[in-house]
């Protein structure tokens, strides 16, 4: 055989057997894809090349090469129709136990829950009764009676309000609360109105301020400081017409308000017994303490309206006058009848209402049956009073007064007409109030719009500064007030004025615990000139 043919053979079976070992040792790395460099040959796939057959010799065999394919398992997977690999034994193992875990904290996250609940429901009614507790145990002064009304509360149980309805459903009496304390109480007429209202101001949890409203406008404050476990001591200020202060004691037993003294000079005037809000008994002394009077008021079975008031002399003994007093099935008082001891006097006066339930007209009658005085009123559509007109039994006019309101209802100007032509102004009062309607400043003006009388008040309620003038306008006194921390009067100034507006004299006086006055200071600038 040719030595040249059987070189290449060997060469030929040599490129095989280096080209199957390449193939072997990729298939043992794991590396599917055989597109790679090392096993083209002219860039094609070592798979796909074909096997260059060299021309047979004469007489020789024919050698043919089978094309190589990789291994099985160096094939890649296809991605469907075949499942992936199952979990062992051990990994299930786990996968339960992870899932147990789970379920374990599920419930023990809902058990959790439910406590917390059952939790909250018992802070819930734990402290809902608490605050119950405070309202009727904490509850006192001149306010109204809220017991066995409907009590309405927020989500945490802490109580929101009381409301009584009468029998036709509408409100009678509103408690509104904050933190437990009672800060406003409102009464209404039998149509829904505001007839008044209460304002009470508190400093932890201890009531320290008070204010009683009517049509809008303060009629009474009064000022607290507790002595011991059953008196507090209070200071009461009127603020219709001439604004005037008294003080006194309260008696609080089990948070009911039982007994309230006033006192002038360390010696009770005034002592009233009580039962709820309402006044059973009133015992009046002189400024020595001395019995005057006593008055005896009997309610019907409610406790809520005034049947009768006996009245009797010092000794506690002697009737003097008899008042009885009736009402309609809404409650309205309708009649009142004044029996005197004396069997001589006696005084009848009936009520009548309009359309809105407002009390339109009251008549006086004397024993004979003459009228003695008839009050006829005029509302405005928000059911406040705009006009009081006053006539004796001729139909001539005593007295004729107005009102003016602002949008929360507080007085903003009272008008005196002349008895004569009830359309003619004899004098006008324009009121100044704070936001909560505390009195700030009252200003008096003549039938001219001439400044005659100026008030000023201090945010205790009490007079601070008071100013009058002549009709011309120049200053005709100037009065000033200074109060300790309990607003009692502790030094007052006077200065007073000519026409001119030259000044008269001048006075000062410092007064004691005891309103006496200590130190006087007088100057007469007329006789210095």
């Amino acid at each position: 055989m040719d030595q040249n043919y059987l070189d290449e053979l060997k060469r030929l079976k040599e490129q095989k057997s280096a080209d199957l070992d390449r193939l072997q040792e990729a298939a043992r790395m794991n590396v599917p894809n055989l597109e790679d460099d090392s096993t083209k040959i002219n860039n094609t796939p070592v798979s796909a090349q074909p096997v260059e057959e060299s021309a047979p010799v004469q007489g020789s065999e024919t050698i043919q090469f089978e094309p190589v394919t990789p291994p099985a398992e160096a094939a890649k997977p296809t991605s469907g129709g075949r499942r992936g690999r199952q979990p062992s034994p051990e990994e299930r193992k786990k996968m339960l136990r992870k899932k147990k875990k789970k379920k374990i904290v599920l419930l023990t996250s809902i058990f959790s829950s439910l406590a917390l609940i059952a939790a909250l429901v018992v802070v819930f009614f734990a402290v809902r009764n608490a605050n119950i507790a405070k309202v009727f145990n904490e509850y006192w002064g001149l306010g109204l009676n809220l017991e066995n009304g409907v009590s309405e509360y927020d989500f945490f149980g802490n109580i929101k309000s009381i409301t009584r309805f009468d029998a036709m459903g509408l409100p009678q009496f509103v408690a509104e609360f904050e933190d437990g304390n009672c800060v406003r109480e409102t009464k209404f007429d039998a149509n829904g109105n505001v007839l008044l209202y209460y304002l009470h101001q508190y400093e932890r949890d201890e009531r320290i301020f008070s204010a009683y409203f009517e049509g809008g406008q303060m009629v009474i404050s009064e000022r607290y400081e507790r002595i011991d476990a059953q008196t507090v001591h209070a200071e009461r200020t009127y603020h219709t017409g001439e604004v005037r202060s008294e003080e006194g004691f309260l008696t609080i037993v089990n948070g009911k308000l039982t007994q309230r003294e006033v006192v002038q000079d360390d010696v009770v005037i005034l002592r009233e017994k009580y039962e709820g809000t309402l006044i059973l008994q009133s015992e009046a002394f002189d400024v020595t303490g001395q019995p005057v009077s006593k008055t005896v008021n009997e309610y019907d079975k409610a406790k809520k309206l005034l049947l009768k008031q006996l009245y009797y002399d010092a000794d506690g003994t002697t009737l003097l006058r008899k008042t009885e007093y009736k009402y309609d099935e809404r409650t309205n008082l309708v009649s009142e009848k004044a029996e005197y001891e004396d069997g001589v006097r006696t005084l009848y006066v009936k009520y009548n209402y309009d359309a809105n339930n407002n009390p339109s007209n009251e008549v006086s009658y004397e024993k004979d049956g003459t009228i003695r005085e008839i009050i006829e009123r005029e509302f405005n559509d928000k059911n406040r009073v705009v006009k009081i007109i006053s006539k004796d039994g001729n139909q001539n006019v005593n007295y004729c007064l107005g009102y003016d309101y602002d949008d929360n209802g507080y007085v903003t100007k009272a008008i005196t007409y002349h008895p004569l032509v009830t359309t003619s102004i004899e004098r006008y009062t324009i009121f100044e109030r704070s936001e909560t309607g505390a009195l700030q400043k009252e200003l008096s003006y003549n039938a001219n719009s001439i400044l005659v009388d100026k008030k000023i008040y201090g945010t205790s309620g009490m007079m601070a500064e008071h100013y009058l003038y002549y009709e011309n306008g120049n200053p005709q006194k100037e009065e000033k007030y200074q109060y300790d921390v309990k607003q009692n009067p502790i030094k007052t100034e006077t200065t007073t004025y000519d026409e001119l507006g030259n000044r008269l004299n001048f006075l000062s006086e410092q007064l004691n615990e005891k309103k006496l006055v200590v130190v006087r200071i007088y100057e007469d600038f007329v006789l210095q000139t």
